[in-house]
């Protein structure tokens, strides 16, 4: 009866974690020409792990109740290696968060200088959206390549838009706050709840691994009586 309240519970669990991984992916896409790709694929990576959970524990349930030993030990082998890489991704990503955040800064700083056409609707929105001007701060517009107007910022980074607010440079006019800060403050919200999410679906494995353990030796062991 756990162990078949575990599976369930994983697969609930693996559910949750595509849904989530859907949800940040789409979001993330949003500014993804921004920041660059790589937060699309950590949802990506979300999306993977819950559809591997939830066939691991598809296979578990049915070894369960089949009482299968060969299926219950790839549920318990998956199961293992899976929680294993989850370990080793998130100190990975603890571990190089500078690197990814710089890397999040030095792009934006890109296409602020640039100032693409292609780009400009979607940094407009960013900025509209999150509150913020420019990648660090709002100076960032009189250095930029695309923006000719450099006495200027766009009209998106007013507090409250019209036609050409973006002459008046004043910390009432505008904000000063760069949009990479105002993202980092959105994702550290964001990677919390993912964060809690994955800690709760570890406890989960662990649970899986350790009934998934005992339900295997049952199994062996009645099969040596057998045998006996």
């Amino acid at each position: 009866m756990a162990y078949g309240g575990s599976c369930c519970l994983l697969q609930v669990s693996g559910i949750a974690l595509i849904i989530v991984g859907e949800i940040s992916r789409t979001s993330y896409n949003e500014f993804e020409s921004f920041t660059g790709g790589g937060l699309s694929h950590i949802a990506v990576l979300l999306i993977v792990v819950g559809v591997a959970i939830s066939i691991t524990a598809f296979l578990g349930c049915l070894g369960a109740w089949l009482d299968n030993s060969i299926l219950l030990g790839l549920f318990t082998g998956i199961l293992i290696l899976i929680l294993t890489l989850e370990i080793v991704a998130g100190i990975l990503f603890y571990v190089f968060r500078a690197k990814v955040e710089s890397k999040i800064t030095k792009k934006a700083k890109e296409v602020i200088k640039k100032y693409d056409i292609r780009d400009r609707a979607i940094i407009d929105d960013i900025q509209d959206q999150f509150h913020c001007c420019g990648a660090e701060n709002y100076t960032d517009w009189f250095v930029s390549g695309g923006w000719k107007n450099h006495r200027a910022v766009p009209d998106s980074c007013c507090r409250l838009e019209s036609e050409d607010c973006g002459h008046i440079i004043t910390s009432d006019n505008i904000y000063l706050k760069g949009c990479v800060k105002s993202i980092k403050e959105f994702l550290k919200k964001n990677l919390v709840w993912i964060g809690a999410a994955c800690i709760a679906l570890g406890l989960v494995e662990i649970l899986g691994v350790v009934l998934g353990v005992c339900l295997l030796n049952n199994i062996l062991r009645r099969g040596s009586y057998d045998v006996m």
